[in-house]
């Protein structure tokens, strides 16, 4: 990890119209992503025993489907599709599935980078651009299009686009330009000794203890995106026998590509466990400072 903050991939809406497709489905989940490779070896399955079976494609391009289920959390098995655009349904291959997608408007989210980092482009998608833009999702399912700018899952100067099926959001209320940015740069958390926060911290999530403490009360976690400083905050409780309150509640959430083996990672180290993993999805801990944090899977 470093502090250098990934930049925000490119989005632009683009009308398509209705189109069908031909491919092999199965049910996966987001943790599958990092077990096994489950998306990728099956992706190559399909392109490497059935592809060649659909003889109506438009090109070869390669189209991966997400198809998520009604009141999806993040959670659930969904379906994921690979597949190619066809001319027509006339001719599909024994086992195969054919589906038509009706015209859309569509958020073009194009991914630059290795897969690895490809939750990252949809979390920006999510989190930050659909709100700001004033726009909803208009179906449950995404589009990944592999082309020919697409290099390999671990090459950095891969490119793909991801088509979200979106409309303009109802009851949007505007407001007036603030001179106050509308994203988040940092986010402190309280403790009574810096230098052993900043020991724990590093320890816990697997950061090199870099960087040196400011002004003897202040230390920034050498982690991507927005800042997390470690504080004594002296202005606020620090010079208290108590040192500065906690966080009683969880106040930043943490992601893991495994929420099973993060979850047994903090056993180890003997980290106090707040909550069981909830939702097969996240769990609260505390700080040696008593702050409660969460991590999620991502």
């Amino acid at each position: 990890m470093g502090n250098k903050e990934m930049l925000a991939p490119e989005i632009k809406l683009v009308r398509k119209e209705s189109f069908s497709i031909i491919g092999e489905a199965c049910l996966l989940a987001k943790s599958d992503h990092g077990k096994n490779d489950a998306f990728g070896k099956f992706a190559n399955r399909f392109l490497a025993n059935r592809s060649h079976e659909i003889r109506n494609a438009v090109n070869r391009q390669l189209y991966a489907i997400n198809v998520y289920p009604a009141n999806y959390s993040g959670t659930e098995k969904y379906e994921f599709i690979c597949c190619h655009q066809v001319h027509d349904l006339d001719h599909v291959p024994e086992g195969m599935v054919a589906r038509t997608y009706p015209a859309h408007e569509y958020a073009v989210v194009t991914h630059k980078g290795s897969l690895r980092s490809l939750s990252d482009s949809y979390s920006y998608f999510h989190s930050t651009w659909r709100t700001h833009a004033g726009y909803d999702y208009a179906d449950s399912y995404d589009i990944q299009i592999y082309d020919a700018r697409f290099l390999g899952p671990n090459d950095p100067a891969s490119e793909l686009d991801i088509y979200i099926p979106v409309r303009r959001a109802e009851n949007v209320v505007s407001h007036a330009p603030s001179p106050i940015r509308g994203r988040l740069q940092g986010a402190f958390i309280p403790v009574r000794n810096v230098a052993k926060a900043k020991q724990w911290y590093c320890r816990v999530l697997g950061l090199p203890e870099s960087g040196d403490i400011i002004n003897g009360h202040l230390y920034a976690l050498p982690v991507e995106g927005p800042a997390i400083l470690l504080d004594e905050m002296p202005m606020w409780g620090g010079k208290e026998p108590d040192g500065p309150p906690p966080y009683r509640t969880p106040s930043l959430m943490i992601p893991t590509d495994n929420i099973t083996e993060a979850y047994q990672f903090m056993h180890r180290l003997g980290v106090e466990l707040v909550t069981e993993i909830m939702d097969r999805h996240w769990f609260v801990f505390r700080d040696p400072d008593g702050n409660m944090l969460m991590v999620c899977a991502d």
